[in-house]
């Protein structure tokens, strides 16, 4: 059921994923969450700058319609080009099929038990999914 969808989910994904790779190869993508030995790496060696990619939940569209939510994190320190940075990430992703832009929201967090803060920019976007759907 419904396997020709799913395989345009992957495949979305995955186009997500390796444009962000492709367009910023020096920062490092992970899905859902950083590991905590990861994050204490950023700490402990480099400036903190990554990307976390999180699927959100599925709301009802239309009839055999969903979207779904999801959205990409952008950390950022000591660097004066976010503002740059966020339009990319916005044409990039928003060149997949069925994938729209919703909104940003910024804001700066302290590094775990240090005084350097990142910027923090939480990108949502949300794909269109079709779905078999009883009548």
């Amino acid at each position: 059921m419904n396997e020709q969808q799913k395989e345009f989910m992957k495949k979305q994904k995955k186009m997500i994923v390796d444009s962000l790779k492709k367009y910023f190869p020096t920062i490092p993508l992970f899905e859902d969450e950083m590991a905590e030995d990861e994050e204490k790496e950023f700490i402990k060696n480099k400036k903190y700058l990554a990307f976390v990619l999180s699927m959100g939940d599925f709301t009802p569209s239309n009839l055999g319609n969903l979207t779904q939510s999801f959205s990409i994190d952008y950390y950022s320190e000591d660097r004066d080009d976010v503002d740059e940075t966020l339009i990319d990430i916005i044409s990039l992703v928003e060149k997949i099929p069925t994938v729209s832009f919703v909104r940003t929201t910024k804001m700066r967090a302290r590094a775990a038990n240090t005084d350097r803060f990142v910027d923090v920019v939480t990108l949502d976007f949300r794909r269109f999914v079709k779905y078999e759907c009883r009548v």
